[in-house]
């Protein structure tokens, strides 16, 4: 997960997690960042990295994918 600063926001549209095709890694990641949204820490790594406002604002889109359900 590659998360940009401010100053990249308008440059890091998007993030993404890249695994080789039919990867076993792939569910073991979904669950670690299913746990990291649970427990507020994925939040708090976008606080940081991203502002209140941009972590909204990626946070709300990302509720819109289906990624939010894992």
């Amino acid at each position: 997960l590659h998360l940009c600063d401010r100053r990249q926001r308008q440059m890091c549209k998007e993030t993404a997690i890249a695994l080789p095709k039919d990867s076993k890694d792939v569910e073991k990641i979904n669950e670690i960042l299913k746990e990291m949204r649970t427990n507020g820490e994925l939040h708090k790594i976008l606080v940081a990295h991203l502002g209140e406002e941009g972590t909204k604002e990626y946070e709300a889109a990302i509720e819109k994918l289906d990624i939010a359900k894992l």
